[in-house]
C-alpha cells in the first residue's frame, strides 16, 4: 500500500484486496487482519470491538473488485513505527517495485526472451526470494506476473549456463 519514495517523501498506493490478501498470506488470518484494518467488526459478535480504520475498501459488492487504501498519508510519515519499518525494509521495497516494474513491462511486449534480467541484474531481483528469513517477505508480495518473469529469467540462465558447459566440454574434446 506504498510506494516507495526515492528522493521524495512515500505516498499511498492503492492496490486490489486480492493483491494485499496474497501478499499477507492468502489465508483466513489475512482476510481478518484485513477486516480489522478497516475498522470492521471480526470477532462475530456484535459486542465485538470496533478497531482503529487504518485501511480503507473501495468498490462495493464482490470482494474481487475492491480496492485497498491507506486511510491518510500522513500515516508513512507521523506514525513513528511505520517510519522505522520503511526505513530499514526501502532497499527491499526499492527491490521489489523495480522487478513489478520490469515484469511489467516484459508482459506488455509479449514476454521477449531479450527482455529477461541476465547476471547481475537477475541476482539482484532473485536476492530478495533466496535471501535469509528476514527478506522472505519479497516472495509474497511478488505479483504472479513477477515471478512468472522471475522463472523465465531462471529457466534462460539455467539453459546458458548448460550452454556454455557443453561448448567447454566439446572444445576440450576438440583438443
Amino acid at each position: 500500500l506504498v510506494q516507495t519514495g526515492r528522493g521524495v517523501p512515500h505516498t499511498r498506493r492503492p492496490r486490489s484486496r486480492q493483491e494485499v490478501l496474497t501478499a499477507a498470506g492468502g489465508d483466513q488470518l489475512a482476510e481478518e487482519v484485513l477486516l480489522r484494518l478497516t475498522g470492521m467488526h471480526t470477532g462475530g459478535t456484535p459486542e465485538a470491538e470496533q478497531g482503529l480504520r487504518l485501511v480503507t475498501l473501495s468498490g462495493e459488492g464482490e470482494p474481487s473488485q475492491q480496492r485497498v487504501d491507506l486511510v491518510h498519508e500522513t500515516l508513512l510519515h507521523r506514525v513513528p513505527s511505520l517510519v522505522g519499518w520503511l526505513e530499514q525494509e526501502r532497499a527491499l521495497l526499492e527491490r521489489h517495485a523495480d522487478l513489478e516494474v520490469a515484469a511489467h513491462a516484459w508482459e506488455q511486449a509479449g514476454c521477449p526472451v531479450e527482455g529477461l534480467p541476465t547476471g547481475t541484474l537477475l541476482v539482484h531481483y532473485r536476492s530478495g526470494w533466496d535471501a535469509p528469513k528476514r527478506e522472505a517477505p519479497l516472495v509474497r508480495r511478488a505479483s504472479p506476473r513477477a515471478a512468472r518473469f522471475l522463472q523465465a529469467a531462471e529457466r534462460l540462465e539455467r539453459r546458458r549456463i548448460r550452454t556454455r558447459r557443453a561448448l567447454g566440454v566439446a572444445s576440450l574434446a576438440a583438443v
